[in-house]
């Protein structure tokens, strides 16, 4: 700390932060180091002591020899209202030559802040700054970062000075010449992101102006899952005749909180390709937050989209003790350290009281090239000149040759380098182009040795396989190439460990990319242009209308005419529809020079028949055949056949022809059906002898009503159609019309087959005393009906019986007990079945054609059954006032009835 003459202390030095703000012009000149947090003590008259931060610089001129401290804010403007709080320093920028020094002070004037100019020739010129500003840029903090360059393209160095609080807190950017006039403004676009709170000038397109670099590491992009603080950098290029600035780019960090762009630093011209690059930090970024620096490499057309390199501080522990953290926190470039003629990076990380220093590496560029020797870059299959090893066989073949040479600015003499190639690289699982001296193989690696200057080639003989199919896709080679590096290299140095001065390897020249190229084509006969236009047409011919059931085969035949030129990988495709079979596909005509090979229908391929009919179908040739198919009945199945066929090639047709390569077909589904019923009675005649039994209201089992009464149904769809589903209803006389009992049923039917009844309510509703010996036999068995199943179950309301795709013969047995009490004629009408082959109901009136008298005290009852079916294309439901009992199906039901009338269903 420093004191006046009456010994009082007229400063405070500690905790000045001397080195928060260092640049330089480069080597020899000068160098500037800031104390932002310098305190000055005013002394008043009266001894009143004001201690304020005012900040201050030195600058080391003539190889460190000469000293200059320049603190502008040390003055008799005391107060914050003033400059008593202006922490000069807090930013420096010299100009390239380092004649002057521009030097921030975000604190002056309520903190709208202050830019300086000093000259550095003559420290007696007059020394420039910004005055106070109205009341509104207060806080806005003028001076928060500075840079210079040729901002207006005169040729002079001015200075631009970020405000990142400025503009309603938009932040911005003002460019002044060196006399601190303001030449542009430019303004951010989103409150909060602290835009100007870093800057570097670079010539990113190589057009002779300085570009603006301008970090905004609180910039937060809207909508981002939650992110926020990611952060982003403005690259604002030069106008040139309109000297201003223009036209920008973004690039934007990814990380929440990563703050890229808290700084940015020009790296001169890190390759030496003749543009600018630029080095952006990320303090807070990578895998667990400890920072991360990106390098972007300028080009003509201006910043390159993605970085060139990315440096995370979890990758660089080697030679760093401790853990790394806020990496990337401050940037320093542009000056060649090393020697090597390529600017290097500095890198601080505060937080870990690190700065890490990284050499670039000289940039080899490649010369190379990879070339089919062919003519006319075609190769002909016939021209069979080469000879297999193994096989003896003749194969097409050419000569890929491969040469590299290598330059550049301080790269070594020599350098090994790691070459691979692959053949018809576009079709990587099925290649066509294979190494001669490696059959089969269509990838080599080898190393090279090149010396600088000097032109290395390879040749090497490749072949076409045989049974090509792709002939349209050129064959092409790719070769790659990269330098073979040395294992344990490092890049950064510690104080602990500090590694000798070697040279750092090479790398290769990245703008110029490592692959190369080569392609040719297959000689085709298609003129001299050597591309194919074909001209395919698609013909169908089969049915209208298909009858399902009638067990023929369905075909459609097909005719594709190639009208054009050669037609590759010409191909016929047709969607099966759903309940078609595909069969076999025959060929058709006499001419069948073209083959046809065809791949099944299946799941994996979404049941579409393909057919290969050439490689190439030649022009005018026509291709005959016909898909056979086999038709079966499926549930819910569409009312007609709908087809999509297809033929086309791999080169494609002009857009004008294409109307006749696709065929739509509907072939529509005819339904017939012939459902029949028949009936017999168990037994066909009795004697009943009321006098032998008691009333319904008073029996109590089933020998109290009367004999049991069997009839047996059985229905037959005839076809040829399947029905879909059948339904038929039973109905039997269970009282009089003067309401008298007259059949009782007993249980629920008896049935064989795809049956389902649906119980009744009615079966043995009194819950009678069933006779178990009765109640046991299976008069389906009775009637030579085989494999029958009884039920029983009794209670419950709806349908009786349901069956279901009735394509056969049904059966059906329901049994009824006759009761006493009088009795009008038990006869019934017969039955009647209805149905388009989908959907069928029938209707039993049970004791059809029966009849009844009395005599001498008894009563005879005759009683058979009777049916008829008519499948008349429509759909039929009648409405029935008797109780009824209801199934569809092909099956058989018994039912069983006794004595004593009760409802039925």
């Amino acid at each position: 700390n420093r004191r006046n003459d009456q010994n009082e202390q007229i400063d405070t030095k500690s905790n000045q932060w001397f080195g928060a703000t260092v640049v330089s012009a480069g080597i020899d000149g000068p160098l500037v180091a800031c104390a932002p947090r310098y305190v000055f003590h005013q002394l008043q008259p009266r001894k009143a002591e004001r201690v304020e931060p005012v900040g201050t610089c030195h600058i080391a001129k003539n190889n460190m020899r000469e000293f200059q401290e320049l603190s502008p804010c040390r003055t008799s403007y005391w107060g914050y209202h003033r400059q008593g709080s202006c922490q000069a320093g807090f930013s420096a920028a010299l100009t390239k030559d380092g004649t002057r020094v521009f030097i921030g002070a975000p604190g002056s004037y309520y903190w709208q802040g202050q830019i300086y100019s000093y000259s550095l020739n003559n420290p007696k010129d007059k020394v420039y700054k910004t005055l106070e500003d109205k009341k509104d840029e207060d806080d806005s903090y003028l001076g928060y970062s500075a840079t210079t360059g040729d901002f207006n393209g005169d040729g002079t160095q001015g200075v631009a000075v970020g405000k990142p609080r400025g503009a309603g807190l938009l932040g911005k950017v003002l460019i002044y010449a060196w006399n601190m006039t303001n030449q542009q403004n430019i303004t951010g676009e989103q409150i909060g992101a602290y835009f100007g709170y870093s800057l570097a000038a670079v010539d990113v397109d190589g057009d002779g102006l300085d570009d603006l670099i301008i970090g905004a590491p609180m910039h937060t992009e809207p909508n981002n899952e939650g992110k926020y603080e990611t952060g982003r950098v403005y690259i604002i290029y030069h106008g040139g005749r309109e000297r201003r600035f223009g036209e920008l780019e973004t690039r934007d960090g990814s990380t929440s909180r990563a703050r890229f762009g808290l700084s940015v630093c020009s790296l001169a011209d890190i390759n030496l390709d003749g543009y600018g690059d630029f080095a952006v930090g990320a303090p807070y970024d990578g895998p667990n937050g400890r920072g991360a620096v990106y390098v972007f490499y300028g080009a003509r057309s201006g910043t390159l989209a993605k970085p060139s390199q990315v440096l995370q501080a979890e990758e660089l522990s080697w030679g760093v003790p401790g853990r790394l953290s806020t990496f990337g926190f401050s940037l320093a470039g542009g000056i060649d350290l090393d020697g090597n003629q390529y600017p290097d990076l500095a890198v601080g990380a505060y937080d870990t009281d690190k700065v890490l220093v990284f050499r670039s590496r000289p940039v080899a560029t490649m010369e190379a090239s990879t070339l089919f020797e062919t003519e006319n870059k075609l190769i002909s299959l016939d021209e069979r000149n080469c000879t297999l090893v193994r096989t003896q066989k003749q194969v097409a073949c050419t000569v890929v040759n491969s040469c590299l040479k290598y330059g550049g600015i301080n790269v070594p003499p020599v350098l090994d380098i790691e070459i691979g190639w692959t053949l018809d690289a576009r079709s990587p699982r099925s290649p066509r182009l294979f190494f001669l001296n490696d059959e089969n193989r269509n990838t080599m690696n080898q190393s090279m040795r090149l010396y600088r200057g000097k032109l290395e080639c390879r040749s090497e003989r490749v072949y076409v396989g045989e049974s090509v199919r792709d002939k349209i896709t050129p064959l092409e080679v790719e070769m790659r190439y990269g330098l073979r590096e040395s294992r344990g290299g490092g890049v950064v140095l510690s104080q602990r460990q500090r590694r000798p001065r070697l040279n750092v390897e090479p790398v290769l020249d990245a703008n110029r990319g490592t692959v190369q190229r080569d392609s040719i084509n297959i000689q085709k006969n298609c003129g001299p242009d050597n591309v194919c236009i074909p001209d395919l047409r698609l013909d169908i011919k089969s049915v209208d209308e298909y009858l399902l059931g009638s067990n023929n085969l369905l075909t459609v035949e097909v005719l594709i005419t190639n009208r054009g030129e050669d037609a590759f990988e010409a191909g016929f495709y047709m969607a099966v529809p759903a309940g078609l079979d595909f069969r076999r596909v025959d060929r058709l005509g006499e001419v069948r020079d073209v083959p046809v090979l065809c791949t099944a229908p299946s799941h994996a391929n979404n049941g579409t028949l393909r057919c290969d009919i050439g490689n190439p179908l030649a022009s005018g040739k026509v291709v005959n055949f016909k898909v056979i198919l086999a038709p079966s009945f499926a549930v819910g199945m569409a009312p007609s056949y709908d087809f999509y066929l297809e033929a086309n090639s791999t080169n494609p047709e002009q857009g004008g022809s294409l109307h006749d390569n696709v065929v739509r077909k509907s072939i529509g589904i005819s339904i017939r059906t012939n459902l029949a019923l028949s009936g017999v009675s168990l037994p066909d005649e009795f004697l009943y002898n009321y006098t032998e039994y008691r009333p319904l209201a008073e029996a109590t089992s089933e020998r109290d009503l009367g004999p049991q009464i069997v009839h047996i149904y059985e229905i037959r769809n005839e076809g040829p159609s399947t029905i879909d589903e059948a339904e038929f209803f039973v109905l039997w006389p269970t009282e009089t019309i003067d309401q008298v009992p007259l059949m009782y049923l007993l249980n629920q039917p008896e049935t064989h087959g795809n049956i389902q009844c649906q119980p009744t309510e009615y079966a043995n509703s009194r819950h009678l005393a069933l006779d178990t010996v009765l109640a046991r036999k299976s008069f389906l068995d009775k009637v030579g009906v085989s494999g029958t199943s009884y039920s029983s179950v009794a209670g419950g309301t709806g349908r009786l019986t349901r069956l279901q795709g009735l394509d056969g013969v049904a059966t059906a047995t329901p049994s009824i007990s006759f009761s006493s009490g009088h009795a009008a004629a038990a006869g019934g009408g017969g039955g009647l079945a209805t149905g388009t082959g989908s959907r069928t109901q029938t209707e039993i009136a049970s004791g059809g054609r029966g009849s009844y008298y009395e005599a001498s005290g008894e009563r005879r009852f005759q009683s058979s059954t009777g049916g008829a079916a008519a499948a008349d294309g429509s759909y039929e439901r009648r409405q029935q006032q008797q109780h009824s009992s209801s199934s569809s199906s092909s099956s058989s039901t018994v039912t069983s009835a006794g004595g004593g009338g009760g409802g039925g269903g």
